[in-house]
C-alpha cells in the first residue's frame, strides 16, 4: 500500500469503530517501521483509543527512553497516567517535562490570556486549545471546566465543556 492508501484505510477503521481492528492495522505498521516516529505515536495513540493504558504506557516508556524531550509522547504519557488515577510523578521519566495542571498558576495564566484579547469572555474550548499548543497539559477539556466552575475567578456559562463561555469575574 502507498501512504495514502494506508492513511485512508487507517482513518476508515477508525471512523468505522473497528477500534480492534485498528489497533491491529497500527501495530503490524510499526512492527514495518519499529524506529518511525509516526508510527509509534499512531500505535500509542490506538492503544490509548482501546482504553489499553498500561500497555500504552509500557510502550511509551520505551519511546521515552529513545526520546525523552519528545512533546507528543510525553503528552501521551501524562493522558495515560491521568486515565489510570496516576499523577506525574508516578512515572519514570527520563528527563521530567513541565506541564500545566489545575491549579492557581493555571488561573493566572487564563486571566492573562483573557486580559490580553481584552475580552471578559470567551468559549472554554477556544481557551483550552490556547493553553495546549503551548503546554503539556495534566488536565484535558471536561476536567478544565469543572475546574473553572468553582474558581473564584470565572463564571461559567453552560455545563458541557464544547459550549461552555468562561466569563472573568
Amino acid at each position: 500500500m502507498i501512504d495514502i492508501e494506508i492513511g485512508v484505510y487507517d482513518s476508515e477503521l477508525y471512523y468505522s469503530g473497528k477500534l480492534n481492528e485498528w489497533l491491529e492495522f497500527r501495530k503490524k505498521q510499526l512492527e514495518l517501521h519499529p524506529n518511525d516516529h509516526g508510527d509509534r505515536y499512531r500505535y500509542a495513540e490506538a492503544l490509548i483509543a482501546n482504553n489499553k493504558y498500561k500497555q500504552a504506557l509500557n510502550n511509551l516508556q520505551k519511546f521515552h527512553e529513545d526520546d525523552p524531550e519528545d512533546e507528543d509522547f510525553n503528552q501521551q504519557i501524562l493522558n495515560c497516567l491521568r486515565k489510570l488515577n496516576m499523577n506525574k510523578d508516578d512515572f519514570d521519566w527520563k528527563v521530567k517535562p513541565n506541564s500545566l495542571s489545575l491549579n492557581q498558576e493555571l488561573e493566572l495564566l487564563i486571566l492573562q490570556n483573557l486580559k490580553n484579547k481584552r475580552r471578559r469572555r470567551r468559549r472554554l474550548y477556544d481557551i483550552y486549545l490556547d493553553i495546549m499548543i503551548r503546554n503539556l497539559l495534566e488536565f484535558d477539556e471536561v476536567e478544565l471546566l469543572k475546574f473553572l466552575q468553582v474558581s473564584q475567578y470565572f463564571e461559567v456559562d453552560g455545563s458541557e465543556y464544547y459550549e461552555a463561555i468562561v466569563i472573568r469575574k
